[in-house]
């Protein structure tokens, strides 16, 4: 049976008022990718951010390597090697790829010879970035930011990499990419919590996944298995 890795138990978060999540439990484990699934405003995004200690929970335990984490700082987490990709990239425009690279490692433990042998990593895994390593990250595609969002998360050394809709805004042959790329990462070691709204995508990537609605999840089950869910199939995959 494979370590767990991550693990929220009965989280709830609240923006004032409002209860975003609503006792949830999920799982990351050892070498997997998951994904998170739901519509807009389901508490996807809510959750990644209660696990980064950005808005943490109201109640509940986020769990990493078997430490509570919730009494802890956001960049604190980020020293124990939980590494998210945020929706909408936000990279820094008016550095260089290299220099935005190079701020993915600003934090991490490691000299400086093997912050360069991961950068030589990303550019295996991106080429594109290496051919515009001068260029100003604002002036790259949509789908060139992603690669290099994905790549400085990279220089971090994430030991749970959490990606935040990968594919938002890309064209179709720049998702299939960028996805190709993810379960390359996966591969070498690196576990995977992906939240997105293309779910046939997100699935097919993933070992295991959950479905949220609402702040709840609602279902959670072997990928494959969620993606032949009649429920899911007529919700989120546009099937009658």
């Amino acid at each position: 049976m494979a370590d767990t890795l991550l693990e929220l138990k009965n989280v709830h978060v609240r923006y004032g008022v409002i209860q975003a999540v609503k006792g949830i439990d999920l799982k990351v484990n050892e070498g997997e990718i998951v994904s998170l699934i739901g519509g807009n405003g389901a508490g996807k995004t809510t959750t990644l951010r209660a696990i980064s200690m950005v808005h943490g929970p109201a109640e509940g335990e986020v769990l990493f390597q078997g430490e509570d984490l919730t009494s802890l700082k956001s960049h604190d987490v980020v020293q124990r090697g939980i590494i998210q990709v945020p929706e909408g990239r936000h990279i820094f425009p008016n550095m260089s790829v290299a220099e935005n690279l190079e701020m993915g490692a600003f934090n991490a433990k490691g000299t400086r010879a093997e912050s360069k042998q991961i950068i030589e990593r990303v550019f295996e895994l991106f080429p594109r970035l290496q051919e515009r390593r001068r260029q100003a990250g604002g002036t790259l595609s949509g789908g060139e930011q992603q690669m290099l969002a994905i790549g400085r998360a990279m220089m971090a050394r994430p030991k749970l990499l959490m990606l935040d809709e990968p594919s938002m805004g890309l064209a179709p042959q720049v998702v299939e990419s960028v996805f190709k790329v993810i379960a390359e990462i996966n591969s070498e070691g690196v576990p995977v919590l992906l939240v997105e709204q293309n779910a046939q995508m997100a699935l097919q990537a993933a070992n295991r996944g959950y479905v949220i609605e609402t702040g709840e999840i609602v279902l959670e089950d072997d990928a494959k298995k969620l993606l032949g869910n009649d429920q899911v199939r007529k919700a989120y995959l546009g099937e009658e």
